[in-house]
């Protein structure tokens, strides 16, 4: 397999562990039905293994290495850096941006913005 092909196959999984992993770990899913068969009998038997991250991510990591291309050993090496990967990414992406607005002094005025009706040009 070239290089190029086999960067970006491991790009799309490693965005497509850290999609599927954050789905599991952090959203209630269509209808509630990732939240209702994560407090389920079944899912409390699993353990904590769906509320982490982390775990997650190993396991989507497994499913998606095939995808990569890896076989024998280098499954040993394409996992964790698939998990590792999709790891990377939730940090990044976890830390929303925050907006806020710059406070003006209160003698600032603008004379291109009209402020009242009564100063329009009608």
């Amino acid at each position: 397999m070239e290089f190029l092909e086999l960067a970006g196959r491991f790009i799309l999984a490693g965005l497509a562990v850290w999609r599927m992993s954050h789905f599991v770990a952090n959203e209630k899913g269509p209808f509630r039905a990732v939240e209702i068969l994560r407090h389920s009998n079944w899912g409390k038997t699993i353990g904590v293994g769906f509320d982490c991250f982390s775990c997650v991510s190993v396991w989507m990591s497994v499913l998606f290495s095939v995808f990569v291309g890896g076989v024998g050993w280098s499954l040993a090496v394409v996992i964790p850096a698939l998990s590792g990967f999709s790891m990377l990414l939730e940090r990044v992406v976890s830390n929303p941006v925050i907006v806020q607005e710059i406070a003006m002094p209160r003698s600032y005025t603008d004379e291109l913005l009209q402020t009242d009706a009564s100063d329009s040009d009608s």
